[in-house]
């Protein structure tokens, strides 16, 4: 089952289908009065293929960063009320080496990427320890693999043992700080809108309260 779903992975253009397609063989296995634990859907595997079906980002072909911003494509998100993926524009800054714009640039020159191809590529890992030049397969990028070489980048770069990168950086950290420095200087139906989130709710949990607003609420009992 769970092989079925990561067919689908790599086909479909949105979440939606892997997960419609999810949701037909759990009925299915509910009208044949399967108990819901050994129902194979439920299984800790799919449950995987489905969170990575989740996280397929694809850059618009035909779209590639120039100017003063690009745009890139996400198949499907937690707010995707039609169904249809979302667009997200993202600006250039002036730091050639953080800027997501300019990397998105060496990235596409690097893979010779072309039209609407999935911008974060796997490969195979075996094939690159012999030859660093092994092509991109073409299909997204397993968020495993990249939560992985984040970590990897991470400790080459700070010097720390990856281990040691573990305990204090996770693959919501770069998402929380940078939600936490704009917060605050756009409207927060901007804020939501760009991180996609569902409910205000969500989006707040990642923003981080600087010590006035935490020392405001006592201040306001005036005792």
């Amino acid at each position: 089952m769970a092989l079925y779903l990561r067919f689908l992975t790599d086909r479909a253009e949105t979440y939606s289908v892997v997960k419609t397609a999810s949701r037909a063989i759990f009925s299915v296995h509910e009208v044949a009065l399967v108990p819901r634990d050994q129902n194979p859907t439920k299984s800790e595997l799919c449950k995987a293929v489905r969170e990575q079906a989740k996280r397929n980002e694809v850059w618009l072909g035909g779209e590639e960063p120039q100017g003063s911003h690009a745009r890139g494509s996400v198949g499907s998100r937690k707010n995707d009320q039609y169904r249809d993926g979302d667009v997200v524009y993202v600006s250039r800054g002036s730091g050639k080496h953080f800027c997501p714009v300019d990397l998105a640039e060496t990235l596409i020159e690097a893979g010779q990427l072309s039209g609407a191809v999935n911008l974060f590529q796997g490969w195979d890992g075996r094939k690159a320890v012999r030859d660093p030049q092994v092509p991109l397969n073409g299909r997204h990028m397993d968020y495993h693999v990249c939560r992985r070489e984040i970590v990897r980048m991470v400790a080459q770069g700070t010097g720390k043992t990856e281990e040691e990168v573990r305990q204090v950086f996770g693959t919501q950290s770069m998402r929380s700080g940078g939600a936490t420095v704009v917060a605050r200087k756009v409207s927060f139906e901007d804020f939501m809108r760009h991180g996609h989130w569902m409910t205000a709710s969500a989006a707040t949990r990642y923003i981080e309260p600087s010590t006035e607003e935490r020392v405001a609420v006592t201040v306001a009992a005036d005792y």
